[in-house]
């Protein structure tokens, strides 16, 4: 057997090479814990003649990664085996790289490289790309790192680089701050960001919020502005609450309008061939009052099976649910629908105005429709359970704990629900987003096992960047620059908030979790509003910055009549603000994180780890995944052996059946499907002072009932949260297949297991862009 080597030159396979290529990249790992010979023979097996030697360097790190469960040095020393191919296959000169993508890079950006080409090559550090675990290292390499003609061209270090490069706007005393704040995984920027840095078109927003009007040219210039945004790697959320029902009348035809159903089909078809940069396929959530008469037949749109002209299944729907309802519902009322032709104002409408013109319009008897507001509420819960949407948001909350509040009514979020934010007619609202990485500031030696300084300075650069983007984002349409020039809202959310509790040997369901939860949030508000100000003292408020509650000494905990944590000095920074200002009118949001938490090594966002034994399903094959924390806790007390980890295979990723853990392991590493959801709950609530948009949250509920899913969405509105919910997790009676070792190899049986498919992006969370 024949190898084509990296010069196109042909040789016999030699396979002691393959095992010193191995041991080669084994720097300070356990060797005892590794079969050289094994790991050989399988790459032997899965090799062909004319092989080329990269292709076998990537055989052989899937063969490694397979055997990830039997010792963490296999999955390891697949990821140097990645990384290492990537890097034979590309520059280390800084200079080189950039120069090879001369032709899709921003001028300016490639003047700066090479202005200071010296200082970047001594600054970059090469070294930290091995610092990935396997799926982070092949999502960054796949999706993130630049690539011509399909060749790779950029390394991880180069995307950090040029990223930094862009969002410190070419400031080379900040440039070595933010890459290595990048680099060494302590903050990541979203998707687009990362993206399109230092690119031609340097789209960077994230999200995209709209509202359509009720007219024709008002519907096709949405459908528009959507393929535009949609075109640069943009997420949408969408209000049409106020178009029309189906139903009312067309007074220019005589005619009668089909309603929002044929419309929102439009959209999915928008979505389906407008995809994200060809990176990502695109997505539209839309948006409605729960007043509006089309809301039943939107229910059914991501419904499985059924009539396919009645479904819009790359639509996310999302309800804006007001007080009223909710009060109706307990009272067990009728609720009224009215059409928004015929009965305008509803939408711009909340709290007791909204109370007032609702009940004006049904005393004149102009709702459309009527119905037990509980027979309502069931068809949205039972939806819900078939297809996790829609999300469900509640209108008075965002509007009166709201910093935009003096703008006018915020009506719609984005494809996610963690960005509020006004819009309208003439102002598309665009968002910014951002992440920190919680585990990165776990240090046993700090009080309480947490670095807050350190978390701070983090926030404050990121709140700077985050800001930064604003200027120098490419817009896709003049809608969106005005707003965001106008109102600067940034999005500056967390991910590994339950790697952090497991670090600290906290379980996720404590009230000690719940306190330390709320006081990293409190920090991020406090550094992230206190670096606003800073900003606002170098370069002026924010445009529409005077009226809004900020500026009347009301921060986000004051909306929402809490006292706010008493670790953090307030009232110096209330005096900063009430002297300055801030720069940026939103500052945190909870968004999903899914694809960078991923390159990070994390659990998303804030929530708890969904199973700690899965298969990850990519275009390499089925990889069984496990949660390392785990496993470490588990060999230290001689418990990692085959027959727990098919245990846990067979308990689907869970420990809490299994008689061979102890207690404290099992009350430790629980799951989100093995606690109680008002944990989830009391969390959101908990932060949600310090969280001046609001929260993308998930339930996750193994077998929900309309009933239980009713009591879970009570609590949270009585809560107060923002967002009710954002997807509805449930399991399936039966899934693909199950996952087990026998004798060190990994057989597939037929039995349930959980999965995440990585070759198909099926998250949303991915064109949210977090």
């Amino acid at each position: 057997m024949r190898v084509i080597k990296r010069d196109g030159s042909r040789e016999d396979v030699i396979f002691d090479k393959i095992t010193r290529r191995l041991r080669m990249l084994s720097w300070g790992l356990d060797t005892s814990r590794v079969d050289y010979g094994r790991i050989v023979r399988e790459v032997c097996v899965g090799m062909s003649d004319d092989m080329r030697t990269a292709d076998i360097d990537s055989l052989a790190a899937s063969v490694c990664v397979n055997h990830q469960l039997e010792a963490v040095e296999y999955e390891v020393l697949g990821t140097r085996l990645l990384i290492s191919n990537h890097h034979r296959q590309t520059s280390s000169s800084v200079l080189e790289t950039y120069a090879a993508l001369a032709d899709v890079l921003d001028p300016a950006f490639l003047a700066f490289v090479e202005t200071h080409a010296d200082e970047l090559q001594t600054l970059i550090d090469y070294d930290r790309d091995y610092d990935f675990q396997y799926f982070g290292a092949s999502t960054i390499l796949r999706l993130y790192c630049a690539k011509k003609d399909g060749v790779p061209v950029e390394r991880p270090a180069h995307v950090y680089l040029r990223t930094a490069c862009v969002v410190s706007k070419y400031d080379m005393s900040l440039v070595p701050i933010v890459y290595d704040i990048l680099s060494k995984k302590q903050a990541v920027f979203g998707s687009p960001t990362l993206f399109n840095s230092g690119m031609k078109i340097q789209q960077i927003a994230s999200c995209f919020l709209m509202e359509m009007s009720d007219s024709i040219d008002g519907i096709f210039e949405s459908f528009h502005e959507m393929a535009r945004v949609s075109k640069v790697g943009g997420g949408i959320g969408v209000f049409v609450g106020d178009v029309r029902s189906r139903g009312a009348p067309i007074t220019s035809t005589n005619g009668k309008t089909d309603g929002l159903l044929p419309m929102v089909r439009c959209v999915n078809s928008i979505a389906q061939y407008v995809n994200q940069s060809s990176k990502r396929k695109g997505a539209v959530a839309v948006y409605l009052g729960i007043d509006h008469p089309d809301v039943v037949d939107l229910l059914d749109i991501r419904r499985p099976g059924g009539d396919e002209n009645l479904r819009a299944r790359d639509i996310f729907l999302a309800l804006m649910v007001s007080d009223l309802f909710v009060s109706r519902l307990d009272a067990g009322g009728t609720w009224s629908f009215f059409d928004p032709y015929e009965c305008p104002g509803l939408s711009n409408a909340v709290g007791d105005a909204y109370v007032a013109l609702y009940e004006r319009y049904e005393r004149e008897g102009k709702a459309k429709r009527t119905m037990p507001a509980k027979q309502l509420w069931d068809a949205v819960v039972r939806a819900q359970i078939e297809s996790g949407v829609p999300y469900i948001l509640y209108k008075d909350a965002i509007n009166a704990k709201s910093n935009q509040q003096n703008l006018g009514t915020i009506k719609t979020s984005n494809l996610c629900a963690e960005i509020v934010q006004y819009t309208s007619n003439e102002e598309t609202a665009v968002c910014n987003l951002g992440s920190v990485c919680l585990p990165a500031f776990v240090d046993p030696e700090a009080d309480g096992g947490y670095d807050f300084d350190r978390l701070m300075a983090v926030v404050r650069t990121m709140t700077r960047c985050l800001n930064n983007v604003i200027d120098i984002n490419h817009y896709p349409v003049e809608k969106a620059r005005r707003s965001n020039m106008r109102h600067r809202p940034i999005g500056l959310g967390i991910q590994g908030l339950a790697d952090v509790f497991v670090a600290v040997g906290l379980p996720f369901d404590s009230e000690k979790a719940v306190a330390l939860g709320t006081k990293i949030s409190a920090a991020m508000y406090y550094a992230s509003i206190d670096e606003s100000a800073s900003l606002a003292a170098e370069r002026g408020p924010y445009e529409t910055y005077h009226g809004s509650p900020m500026s009347r000494g009301k921060m986000q905990f004051d909306l929402w009549g809490v006292e706010p944590h008493p670790d953090f000095a307030w009232d110096v920074l209330r005096e900063k603000v009430a002297i300055h200002g801030v720069r940026t009118s939103l500052n945190i949001a909870i968004m999903p994180t899914a694809s960078t938490a991923q390159i990070c090594s994390n659990i998303e966002a804030a929530e708890p780890i969904t199973s700690l034994v899965y298969v990850r399903r990519t275009l390499a094959g089925e990889h069984v995944c496990v949660y390392r924390p785990l496993v470490d806790a588990l060999t230290r007390r001689g418990l990692w052996t085959v027959d727990v980890r098919n245990e846990i295979i067979r308990a689907n990723g869970s420990i809490q059946s299994l008689q061979s853990i102890p207690d404290d392991l099992k009350q430790l590493f629980v799951t989100a499907w093995d606690m109680k959801q008002r944990w989830i709950v009391d969390h959101a609530a908990a932060r949600g002072p310090y969280v001046c948009q609001t929260q993308s949250m998930n339930i996750f509920m193994a077998k929900p009932t309309t009933s239980l899913v009713s009591k879970m969405h009570k609590y949270g509105h009585k809560a107060g949260l923002k967002t009710g919910v954002y997807y509805l997790r449930t399991k399936a009676a039966v899934t693909g297949a199950q996952m087990s070792t026998r004798s060190g190899a990994t057989t597939v049986n037929q039995a349930p297991a959980p999965s995440e498919d990585d070759s198909e992006e099926d998250s949303v969370c991915l064109n949210c862009s977090g």
